[in-house]
């Protein structure tokens, strides 16, 4: 959990969603779904999310359109500075402009059903 001025953000294993496992010394937190704390699973359990876009859009984007989603720090005179965030409605946009761009540019082939996936 990072607090960036005074605002927490990121995973709070208080709320229930997460459990902290164990983690080799000298590493972070590993933390996991609390439905599954000691094995991965390749699928939610509910099964709605096929792919990395469904959990982004309908978690993420979906739930909390302002909140924090991508976070970068800027180097400044050689000093890493605060993090930088952008919104999960910010990062959409970005998701979409890019999608239009390779779209517009041609760069999106066809699959062999003649579908094009992006």
């Amino acid at each position: 959990i990072m607090e960036d001025n005074k605002r927490r953000v990121g995973l709070d294993p208080s709320v229930g969603y997460v459990t902290p496992v164990g983690s080799a010394p000298g590493e972070g937190l590993v933390l996991r779904n609390s439905l599954s704390p000691h094995e991965l699973v390749a699928k939610p359990i509910d099964g709605e999310y096929a792919n990395a876009y469904q959990l982004f859009t309908r978690g993420g984007l979906l739930l909390r359109p302002t909140e924090p989603c991508f976070g970068s720090r800027v180097r400044e005179d050689g000093r890493v500075g605060s993090y930088e965030w952008q919104t999960y409605t910010q990062v959409s946009a970005r998701v979409d402009s890019v999608a239009a761009a390779l779209w517009h540019l041609s760069l999106v082939p066809r699959a062999g059903d003649g579908k094009r996936f992006l």
